[in-house]
């Protein structure tokens, strides 16, 4: 079976979005254990000049029902502009997209890469029409996992306990369930070859 644009995307941005799901999770636990408000954590910032947490959240969920959109008959409503007034919000929307990724059928996702799609530059500077192949590597995954990295450096910046384990494990079990038996022992940090542990990440 040959390698497609749904092979090159859908998997790795449902992955994705259990990634962020995860770190919800773990903002959660911050919140309760802390004493933390979720409408502090929401506009937690990276540095003054960047956008909050809540933006971060947004863009993430909204560029992978973008990227679903490229090969549907219908593309989904954009939820960028749907304002997040809670963590249960951020899960519920994350869901909502994970959805639209997986009711993306292969064979006509697959079958879209030429399709011309509608490239927004940012406020005021239009639009450019591109291919559905062109929007998902120049534009989609980028966006994507710009802003679940950020998310997830804004996390750990404040002190949420996250590390490597909690990021990645999602893109790695589809491995590591093949090989059951080598994968038993994986644990969240990472040895070098001198087996001393990793920081977490």
């Amino acid at each position: 079976m040959s390698f497609t644009l749904y092979d090159a995307s859908i998997p790795i941005l449902l992955s994705g979005l259990q990634s962020l799901l995860n770190i919800v999770a773990k903002l959660e636990l911050f919140a309760s254990e802390n004493r933390v408000t979720e409408k502090e954590i929401l506009g937690w910032r990276l540095v003054e000049d960047m956008l909050p947490l809540e933006f971060q959240l947004r863009i993430v969920t909204d560029s992978a029902m973008k990227v679903a959109g490229c090969g549907l008959r219908e593309r989904p409503e954009p939820v960028a502009n749907i304002a997040l007034e809670s963590l249960c919000d951020a899960r519920e929307q994350l869901q909502h997209a994970a959805s639209h990724l997986r009711a993306a059928d292969r064979d006509e996702f697959s079958h879209s890469t030429d399709r011309i799609v509608s490239l927004g530059l940012g406020p005021g500077r239009g639009k450019i029409q591109v291919t559905a192949r062109e929007y998902i590597f120049a534009w989609g995954i980028p966006t994507f996992f710009f802003h679940l990295q950020t998310t997830y450096c804004i996390s750990r910046a404040r002190g949420v306990i996250l590390g490597k384990r909690d990021y990645i494990s999602p893109f790695m079990t589809p491995v590591l369930d093949e090989y059951q038996e080598e994968s038993k022992d994986f644990a969240p940090r990472y040895a070098d070859d001198k087996g001393e542990q990793e920081p977490t990440a």
